[in-house]
């Protein structure tokens, strides 16, 4: 196989086992990358290793891509019970979606190089706490200002039903009140962005008019007459879910309770979105009606356990059952200063009957896919970024040890 390379910096990881998120796994494989790409994958034998090249022994370890958690506030709390440290729920009202995660977020966190002890390369770190919360930003680990890291600025927008949602000082104070919150202010966006599409329209017709006129034309149309159209206000958080009712940003209810679930996949049905079910403690209970409307699930976490009332039914088989239903998978911490333990989440998984190629591929390709991301990151395959982590024994369990992280194809560490 021959590759030319962009980059004096070549990197080649010789005799690994590679697990390319892609569903297939290479015994004794060669991957090559330089200028922060990967250039080359294949069979040790199929790979050429260039002149020059700095070579990895890989032989009895595993190259699997570097891990994803979408469930975390990593970088927007750092410490929990201090309110000027926490930055992850916005509590001035409960319909926020004009609020971004990119905004509050702290680059120099010193939780974000304790996930990369868990081969934790990527996250996505979200607002928390609101009916409608707020856009999430998708990030490298790797430490850096937002230019230097930032994947996806506005990843998906949050939307949380149940517990989470309802009650406190604030409306609304109950279930009924909380969908009908998130119908109202999705219909509203769909009267905006109608505003905005007739404003579109008009101000194109009046620029042409406007162009004819000054060209001198014999008479002037009565477009050129008209004075310049005014756009309507501009709405943040009408323009954020806008962009989530046109299928350009992701959409991600928060549900733990069957009954809440349920409701979350009638609002998606209704509104024709992009989205996906978080936490979904309950969610094995209705895995045939998820996986009938085709959308993803992100388990967060794993749950050992009841948290609250609404997960109660929990059960350590949920992603198992939702596999098996044909439910897409992704697993999450929902933690912030142990995201490093995503690897343990999906390793639960696995212990209690989901396949060990999708539990890997939960916490690599699967969420990857799920951000619309998955031609950048989340696989081992020509052209992706090289973010990539060789370990010593197995990578979801206790005995799974880091020998080598690169983080877009620079060696980072990954301790703190």
């Amino acid at each position: 196989m021959s590759v030319v390379f962009r980059s004096s910096a070549v990197v080649a990881i010789v005799g690994a086992r590679i697990f390319t998120g892609l569903g297939n796994e290479i015994e004794s494989g060669t991957v090559v990358f330089s200028g922060g790409k990967i250039q080359a994958v294949g069979r040790a034998g199929d790979v050429k290793v260039p002149a020059g090249a700095s070579q990895i022994d890989g032989r009895g370890k595993t190259l699997l891509p570097g891990f994803i958690d979408v469930a975390t506030a990593l970088g927007l709390v750092e410490i929990s019970l201090s309110p000027p440290e926490n930055d992850a729920h916005e509590k001035s009202a409960k319909l926020t979606p004009q609020v971004r995660a990119l905004d509050g977020l702290f680059f120099d966190s010193r939780a974000i190089p304790v996930a990369r002890e868990g081969g934790v390369t990527s996250v996505v770190a979200q607002p928390v706490g609101n009916v409608i919360a707020g856009t999430s930003v998708l990030y490298r680990v790797s430490g850096g200002i937002a230019s230097e890291v930032v994947i996806a600025a506005d990843a998906a927008l949050h939307f949380k039903l149940g517990e989470q949602a309802r009650g406190g000082d604030k409306p609304p104070q109950t279930r009924m009140g909380v969908v009908a919150a998130i119908r109202q202010q999705l219909e509203k966006a769909r009267g905006y962005q109608q505003k905005l599409d007739a404003y579109t329209k008009e101000y194109e017709a009046w620029k042409s008019g406007a162009r004819a006129g000054v060209a001198g034309a014999a008479s002037a149309t009565t477009e050129a007459e008209k004075k310049e159209p005014v756009p309507p206000p501009r709405n943040l958080g009408l323009q954020a879910i806008a962009r989530v009712l046109a299928g350009r940003t992701l959409a991600i209810f928060h549900a733990d309770r069957m009954s809440d679930i349920l409701v979350a996949l009638r609002i998606i049905r209704e509104f024709k979105l992009r989205a996906a079910i978080a936490d979904g403690a309950e969610a094995w209970r209705v895995a045939r009606e998820i996986a009938r409307d085709k959308v993803p699930v992100i388990v967060a976490p794993v749950r050992v356990s009841p948290s609250r009332m609404e997960t109660l039914e929990c059960r350590l088989s949920n992603a198992a059952v939702l596999h098996a239903a044909g439910v897409e998978v992704v697993i999450g911490s929902n933690d912030v200063f142990n995201v490093r333990n995503l690897r343990y989440e999906a390793g639960f998984a696995a212990a209690h009957g989901l396949p060990r190629s999708a539990a890997l591929r939960a916490i690599t390709n699967a969420p990857a896919r799920l951000f619309g991301v998955d031609a950048q990151i989340g696989s081992i395959s020509v052209g992706r970024d090289a973010d990539l982590v060789l370990w010593a024994g197995d990578p979801i369990d206790t005995d799974g040890r880091i020998v080598h992280m690169w983080v877009a194809g620079k060696l980072q560490s990954p301790t703190r």
